[in-house]
C-alpha cells in the first residue's frame, strides 16, 4: 500500500481527502478540503478509548474492529458507490495509524489504490503551526487601526481587491469584534480550526510581502490570534483612520442587524459595563434599547464605552504609528483616497527605514 507524505500537505483537486477520525475530533480541526468518514462515531471512540484503559488492548480492539468494520461497510454502501476505479483517495486519522489503515485496507481490496497520510492530523498540526511561526518571523506586517465603526476590515478587503497581501484575522474568526461581535449566520471555529484556517491563507499570500492586518486584541472573540502573529502585530508600523462620530454611526447602522444585537450581543455588552464600567450612564442605554433608538445607542456606546478603550490601547501603540489618516467622507466613498494615503506614506515609511 502506498505510504502518502507531502511536506507541504497539498492535495490535488481531483484527489478524495478522507478523514476518517470522529466528526469531535473534525470540529474541532481538520485539513482543509477534507470530508469526514469516521470509522468510529463518538459514543463509538469513548467506548474503544475506557475498554483499551480499563480493560485490555485486545478487548478494545476486538470491539472496535467489528465497529469499525461495520461503518466502512456503510461508507462503502453509500459514498464511494459511485466512485470510479480510477478515484484518487487519501485517508489519514490521528497518526496514520489503525483507523486509516483499515479502511486503506478494504478500499485496497475492493481495486482501488489508496494512500495513508503518513503521520496523520498530528503531522499536519505540526506542519501548521512551524508554519505560522516562519511566517511571523519573515514578514513585514503593516497593521491599519482606528476607531470602532471606521470600517478597517472593510478598508483592508478593499486592499485585498486590489491585490495587496492581507490577513483578514476577523473574517477567519468569523467575528468582527467590538459591537457586532459573532454574527448570527455561523458560530466561531475551534482554536485549532482557525489556526489551520490563518495557515491556509499563509498558503495562499506565498511570497507577497508585506502583509496587512487588522489592529487587534490578542483574542477575536473566544479566539486567540497565534502568539507568534500576535508579538510581531504589537512591534509592527501602524496606521490610524479616522473619520467623523457621524459617518461611524451611519456605517455601524448600515452594517449590522439590530435584532441580532438585541438578541445577543447587547445583552452581554451591558452586562460589562455594569461590572466594569461605572461611570457609564447603563440606566440610558437600556432606555435607548427599550424604545429601540438605535442611532443615540450607537452613538453614545460609541463616545462612552468604544472610544476610551480605543484612547488607551493605541497608547501603547505610539511608537509603531506611521501615520492618522482622516477622513470626512461617508467610509464606502473613502476607500480609494484611504488606499492612496496609506501607499503614500508606507513607501516614504520604507524608503526612511531602508536608508
Amino acid at each position: 500500500m502506498l505510504i502518502y507524505s507531502r511536506d507541504s500537505f497539498k492535495f490535488s483537486k481531483d484527489e478524495i481527502l478522507v478523514d476518517v477520525r470522529s466528526p469531535e475530533e473534525f470540529e474541532a480541526d481538520h485539513i482543509c478540503g477534507a470530508i469526514n468518514l469516521p470509522v468510529l462515531n463518538d459514543s463509538e471512540f469513548e467506548q474503544v478509548g475506557k475498554l483499551y484503559k480499563q480493560n485490555s488492548p485486545f478487548e478494545a480492539s476486538k470491539v472496535g474492529s467489528a465497529l469499525v468494520a461495520s461503518n466502512i461497510a456503510q461508507h462503502l454502501e453509500k459514498f464511494f458507490s459511485d466512485k470510479r476505479k480510477e478515484s484518487r483517495i487519501v485517508f489519514y486519522c490521528a497518526r496514520g495509524g489503525k483507523r486509516s489503515q483499515a479502511f486503506a485496507t478494504v478500499c485496497k481490496m475492493v481495486g482501488w489504490e489508496p494512500a495513508v497520510l503518513k503521520g496523520g492530523y498530528k503531522a499536519y498540526r505540526k506542519h501548521v503551526l512551524s508554519t505560522i511561526q516562519k511566517f511571523a518571523d519573515s514578514k513585514r506586517f503593516i497593521i491599519i487601526g482606528g476607531r470602532t465603526g471606521v470600517g478597517k476590515t472593510d478598508v483592508l478587503e478593499f486592499m485585498r481587491s486590489h491585490g495587496h497581501a492581507v490577513l483578514n484575522l476577523e473574517k477567519l474568526a468569523n467575528h468582527r469584534g467590538s459591537i457586532l461581535g459573532a454574527p448570527p449566520s455561523r458560530k466561531q471555529p475551534k482554536q485549532k480550526l482557525f489556526e489551520s484556517a490563518i495557515y491556509e491563507e499563509i498558503i495562499n499570500i506565498g511570497e507577497c510581502d508585506p502583509i496587512f492586518l487588522e489592529s487587534e486584541s490578542s483574542k477575536i472573540g473566544n479566539l486567540l490570534i497565534p502568539p507568534e502573529i500576535w508579538q510581531s502585530m504589537k512591534r509592527s508600523p501602524t496606521f490610524i483612520i479616522d473619520n467623523t462620530l457621524e459617518n461611524r454611526v451611519n456605517y455601524i447602522l448600515e452594517s449590522y442587524d439590530p435584532d441580532f444585537l438585541l438578541e445577543e450581543e447587547l445583552p452581554k455588552l451591558i452586562s460589562i459595563i455594569e461590572r466594569k464600567h461605572t461611570n457609564i450612564n447603563v440606566e440610558e442605554l437600556n432606555h435607548l434599547i427599550e424604545i429601540k433608538n438605535w442611532r443615540s445607542l450607537v452613538s453614545l456606546l460609541i463616545t462612552d464605552y468604544y472610544d476610551p478603550l480605543y484612547n488607551h490601547s493605541i497608547r501603547r501603540r505610539l511608537d509603531q504609528t506611521i501615520s492618522c489618516i482622516k477622513t470626512l467622507q461617508p467610509i464606502k466613498d473613502s476607500f480609494s483616497d484611504l488606499r492612496r494615503k496609506i501607499l503614500f506614506s508606507l513607501n516614504k515609511y520604507l524608503s526612511q527605514t531602508s536608508s
